[in-house]
């Protein structure tokens, strides 16, 4: 019990540093998964409790299930061999570590009584909660005029004579070591708070002896002369074992029942055992990065050769210049909970897939991942592919830019990169595949023991890439090796098709316009307030702007860089209006961005040379009638409406345009916003790829009268047995008229007026609309009949009297 009610101390000691200001590993947005080694401990009860699964921590078989979720294991070091590079397949300046290898005998504790007998010295609450356990009296004992007890510190006796001289030695170099300097006074304190209390238990002198032994190894890999340095990787690390004693200091920080006294020690044990995982990765990079220093120059000359696109990473100076941006706090919570919860189950896919239509804050999400990532120094290497800067598209440097990002994360893998290297001076130049296992795959295999866990590589808007062909070789290699990577992937992309044919099949992905539009919504009004607080916009005015957004942050993003709010010079109330729609002069400028964001879409969709102008047509006539269509119709409905013989000839046409129009799971076909049939039908704003409406609801209206025209029945299209039946008396009629008359007849029949009137004055429509008056209006009055429309019936009639008396007057 002592030790659980020191962890209540333990505990404060955390949030004054982190008051403090010093490096915080847990605060972090998104938690690094804790690891143990490859020796849990284990407990038996005397009660005949049995040993847990791999990855457990281990408790009496008599003590109550725990909520909390169980702390995976670390992977087993791998041995020393030919392959990994290992400190014993490498130079070392200093002597080979002499670390005692982990004792392979599980620790048992016993939880008879005599044994919880044993733990139950508590820690009086007024005392120093880093004293001794054993120094602090029983609660029984006054403490007014008591006499101050002899002092029983196991670091003062020389009793971790290993650990008091490291804490020493990155004393002296706090500047350049101050997050290992932390971690290890940290730990020190817990030593020696705890030592005294568990002291002779079962196993604790085997792992106390096997950390003395680790820490003299660290002291030689840290002369004062030439001291390492601390790359991303070994902060992970440290940031490891942080997590690791704040965890220890949660779970004690509880009452507990007696009996469950012994589970004190077997959580410390089980910490330290971790804990030791985590030094002995540090030791390898530290002993990698004195090796390093013997070569540096040569190393150097090597990566120096590496092409690669410095604008592409995520902070890069060109960031700003593409206007990437964070997450406004408190939106997009739910997506980057879910990256959460990918990062920290070891048993989730390596590639998490965020899938995204144009302008839905795909970029966004991925800059806030890799701030956060950074943050904690989780974030391996990141890509950010853009068509506005010429490098960031080019798809045969994105696997040397992550190497080279790897590299710099760790100096194992730069180790072993630069034995790649002088094997194939020329990896760069290979195939893609080549590129991926020489330069990256190969070196994470031999250095994958020094690496912390959970590493992201990130890798933004593989659809912004030039070669569609080579961003499909690249999610191929990916997704054939990332199962037995030390590291995961993050990959981002609008749903282009060559992207959709390796990745459709993925559990870990996230489609944004298919998150719920409230949730959206609520993201897009807490960003539109957060920048727009400088204006005075009422409730209305910010719910309109809500509204029109839709599901696109581009919208929104585009409003607010319009009005800016920020310039004394920008009449930000009268740009308003013009969104409002009061005014109406600005809008080219309005929309400017947005029109450049469709517009390179259709372009990269139209103008490719290995479309043949019949695809190219199919295509233009199924996205102008997307675009035109009175309502949203599903992919067999278009193929009924435009009389193509198949439904696959639509689904392959619509399939590049995906980033444009939405396609539900029922195969009901709509464009994603608004702003994109805005867009299509203004001639000053789509000037190469507009559709020429007028001309396309001339089109539509011939293809109604042809499909009602084309039915197999004309008369009682429902097969109904008797006219004298009403309707409401039929059982199974809902059945029959979904079967007889599906979405493209209804739609015929719906909206031929509509088209008609749309599509102006045009000679040739007349024909056309004499034949239905004459010998289609049966079959049109019963089709609206039975579809509840009939309603619509008389408005039909008055528009296509209206087009009629139009096209006298214009003839």
């Amino acid at each position: 019990m002592a030790v659980r009610k020191l962890g209540k101390k333990f505990k404060r000691f955390f949030k004054s540093k982190s008051r403090n200001g010093s490096p915080q590993g847990s605060t972090s947005s998104l938690p690094r998964l804790s690891t143990s080694t490859n020796n849990p401990v284990t407990t038996q009860s005397s009660a005949g409790g049995t040993l847990s699964p791999p990855g457990q921590i281990i408790r009496p078989a008599s003590a109550p299930p725990e909520a909390a979720p169980t702390i995976p294991q670390l992977a087993s070091l791998p041995e020393p061999g030919p392959g990994p590079i290992t400190t014993s397949s490498l130079p070392s300046p200093v002597p080979e570590p002499t670390s005692t290898p982990a004792d392979p005998t599980p620790i048992v504790a016993d939880n008879s009584p005599q044994q919880s007998a044993s733990l139950t010295n508590p820690l009086d609450p007024g005392s120093d909660p880093y004293a001794p356990v054993s120094s602090c009296p029983p609660p029984s004992q006054s403490t007014s005029n008591r006499k101050p007890p002899e002092s029983r510190s196991t670091i003062a006796d020389g009793a971790w004579k290993s650990l008091t001289a490291f804490a020493g030695v990155v004393s002296k170099g706090a500047s350049l070591f101050s997050p290992l300097k932390e971690v290890i006074d940290v730990f020190a304190r817990f030593v020696e708070a705890t030592d005294a209390t568990i002291a002779g238990q079962p196993g604790y002198d085997t792992v106390k002896a096997e950390l003395e032994a680790l820490f003299t190894d660290l002291i030689k890999l840290f002369p004062e002369n030439s001291p390492p340095t601390m790359t991303n990787s070994m902060k992970s690390l440290c940031g490891a074992i942080r997590n690791e004693l704040e965890l220890i200091s949660m779970r004690q920080g509880g009452s507990i029942r007696r009996q469950d006294e012994a589970q004190d020690l077997i959580d410390v044990l089980n910490c330290y055992k971790r804990i030791q995982g985590h030094l002995e990765r540090l030791k390898m990079n530290v002993n990698l990065s004195m090796w390093k220093t013997l070569d540096d120059h040569v190393t150097e000359t090597k990566l120096s050769k590496i092409p690669r696109a410095p604008s592409a990473g995520y902070n890069s100076t060109q960031a700003s210049t593409v206007g990437r941006r964070e997450c406004t706090p408190e939106t997009r919570e739910q997506v980057l909970s879910d990256l959460k919860a990918w990062r920290k189950n070891k048993e989730a896919e390596k590639i998490f897939y965020l899938n995204g239509m144009a302008g839905t804050g795909k970029t966004t999400i991925s800059n806030t991942l890799c701030a956060s990532l950074d943050g904690e120094h989780g974030l391996g290497a990141s890509f950010f592919c853009t068509r506005q800067l010429p490098e960031c598209r080019k798809v045969d440097i994105i696997f040397p830019s992550i190497a080279y990002q790897l590299a710099r994360f760790s100096h194992p893998f730069r180790a072993a990169l630069s034995q790649a290297l002088e094997e194939d001076p020329d990896a760069h130049t290979r195939t893609l595949r080549t590129q991926f296992e020489r330069m990256i795959l190969e070196p994470l295999r031999k250095v994958e023991a020094s690496l912390p866990a959970n590493v992201v590589v990130v890798i933004d808007a593989l659809d912004e890439c030039e070669d569609a062909g080579g961003v499909g070789q690249i999610l191929q290699v990916l997704l054939e090796h990332a199962s037995n990577q030390p590291i995961k992937y993050f990959v981002s992309s609008r749903p282009e098709t060559e992207i959709r044919r390796w990745i459709g099949g993925m559990e870990s992905q996230l489609i944004l316009h298919e998150l719920g539009k409230e949730i959206v919504k609520e993201d897009i009004e807490k960003y539109l307030r957060a920048e727009l607080k400088s204006m005075s916009l009422s409730e209305h005015q910010l719910s309109t702007l809500v509204e029109r957004a839709g599901v696109l942050f581009i919208y929104a993003a585009t409003a607010v860089r319009y009005l800016n709010p920020n310039d004394p010079s920008v009449l930000s109330e009268e740009r308003l209006d013009d969104i409002l729609g009061v005014q109406s002069e600005a809008t080219s400028y309005q929309y400017k961005e947005v029109d450049a964001l469709y517009g390179a879409i259709l372009s990269s969709t139209f103008d490719k040379p290995s479309l043949m102008p019949r695809e190219a047509n199919r295509m233009r006539l199924i996205l102008d009638t997307v675009v035109c269509a009175q309502e949203p119709l599903t992919v067999n409905a278009l193929a009924g409406i435009l009389n193509l013989k198949d439904a696959k000839l639509v689904r392959a046409a619509l399939e590049p345009l995906w980033s444009v129009l939405h396609i539900s799971r029922s195969g009901l076909v709509s464009t994603l916003h608004a702003s994109f049939p805005d867009y299509m039908l203004e001639a000053s704003r789509s000037v190469t790829h507009g559709c020429k409406a007028q001309i396309h609801h001339q089109k539509l209206a011939g293809l109604c009268f042809d499909r009602i025209k084309r039915n197999e029945r004309q008369f009682n299209v429902c097969e109904l047995e008797s006219s004298y039946i009403f309707d409401d008396k039929v059982p199974d009629l809902a059945e029959r008229v979904k079967k007889a008359i599906p979405l493209d007849l209804s739609y015929a029949c719906q909206y031929w007026a509509t088209h008609l009137e749309l599509g102006g004055a045009w000679s040739e429509g007349a024909k056309p609309l004499l034949e239905f008056l004459s010998e289609r209006v049966l079959l049109w009055l019963e089709v609206l009949n039975l579809t509840k429309r009939i309603g619509d019936a008389g408005l039909s009639m008055d528009k296509a009297r209206r087009w009629c008396t139009q096209d006298v007057r214009q003839s």
